[in-house]
This record gives structure tokens, sequence and C-alpha cells, in this order.
């Protein structure tokens, strides 16, 4: 994983800092896991999630490199299921549709999904 927004925060021509994006990540973490949660069902206190790796998640995993670390990280599925997609397909297109619905950036996605499979399933992500 590379950092990609390493904007001085003083020489910045205008735009976004990097504490703008550390800020929105922050955002779409609270906003993703709010009643959600965790993998024994307990209620997750959203500002514990709020640590450096997540926020590094959030704005630097991609879909395309996200999507394989995380589908590593979860248990394959045993059995097919015949005219259905297997479970962790739609765990992933289910999670999706609800960063959509959230008018969550898409470049977020994968860093959040990533959170919530290490959080909510227990399966470690290795980013």
């Amino acid at each position: 994983m590379r950092d990609i927004y390493e904007d001085d925060e003083n020489d910045n021509d205008g735009g976004l800092t990097r504490k703008d994006f550390q800020d929105l990540a922050r955002h779409y973490i609270r906003l993703f896991f709010k009643n959600k949660v965790d993998e024994h069902g307990f209620a997750i206190d959203v500002e514990e999630l709020l640590t450096e790796r997540n926020i590094s998640l959030v704005l630097n995993l991609d879909i395309c490199n996200g999507v394989p670390l995380i589908y590593e990280a979860m248990p394959r599925p045993k059995e097919k299921r015949k005219g259905k997609f297997a479970e962790d397909i739609e765990m992933m297109l289910k999670l999706l549709r609800e960063c959509a619905k959230m008018s969550i950036p898409k470049p977020f996605e994968a860093g959040l999904i990533a959170i919530y499979v290490e959080v909510c399933k227990g399966y470690k992500v290795e980013a």
C-alpha cells in the first residue's frame, strides 16, 4: 500500500491537505460503521476504529488491490450454491451497494470493507 496523500499542509495551492483527507476518512468510517456490530454481535465503538492504520486503509486501499486482499483473508466457501453467488461474493456486493447508498466515494470503499471484514467478521486483512 502506498500513501498517495502526502500534501504539505502549508504548500497546497488551495487544494485539500493530508489532514483534510484524513478527516474525510474519519467521517466515512463513522458513517459506515454506525449501527454495525462486531463479530460477536456487540455494538461497535466507532471512535476506536479511527486508528492511523484504518484511516490509511480507507485512503490508500483501492478496489483493484483491496479486493484480492479481502478475499484472501476470508475462508473459502465449503459448498457451491447452485444458481447463486458464493457467500463471500454476495457479502462483497452487499457492502458495495451499502457504500453506494451512503454516497461513500468509490476510492474509500475497499478500505472500509477491509475494516468490516476484520471487525465484523473476525478475519485479518494483510494490507
